[in-house]
C-alpha cells in the first residue's frame, strides 16, 4: 500500500506540490512526528502516529486524521494551506467556509 521514501524525498515532493510551504517548518513537523513515533507516543486511539500525515495535520494515526473531517482530503489540504499561510492576515482555502 505504501512505498517507503526518505524524508528528503518526501520534502522535495511536498514542496514541489505545495510551493508556498516553508521547508523549515515542514521539516520541524516531520522531525517532531518522528520523535513522537520513536519515543512510543501514540495517537489518541492508541495506534502509531502517521508521520507524513502528522506533518500537515494534528499528530495522529491515518484513521484518526482521516476521520477528523467529513472530507479528510480537503481537511489535509486546508491544514497544508494553514501551514503555508501562517504569516498571512487572511486564510484562503477553497474547502474552507467562513462562519
Amino acid at each position: 500500500m505504501w512505498n517507503p521514501i526518505s524524508i528528503d524525498q518526501y520534502v522535495k515532493i511536498h514542496l514541489r506540490n505545495n510551493p508556498n510551504d516553508d521547508e523549515k517548518t515542514l521539516r520541524m513537523r516531520i522531525d517532531a512526528a518522528l520523535d513522537y513515533y520513536k519515543n512510543g507516543i501514540k495517537c489518541r486511539c492508541g495506534k502509531d502516529i502517521w508521520i507524513v500525515g502528522s506533518a500537515t495535520a494534528p499528530f495522529g494515526c491515518l484513521t484518526c486524521i482521516k476521520n477528523n473531517s467529513d472530507d479528510w482530503e480537503d481537511d489535509i489540504l486546508c491544514n497544508m494551506n494553514r501551514s503555508a499561510q501562517a504569516d498571512e492576515k487572511e486564510f484562503k482555502c477553497g474547502a474552507y467556509e467562513k462562519l
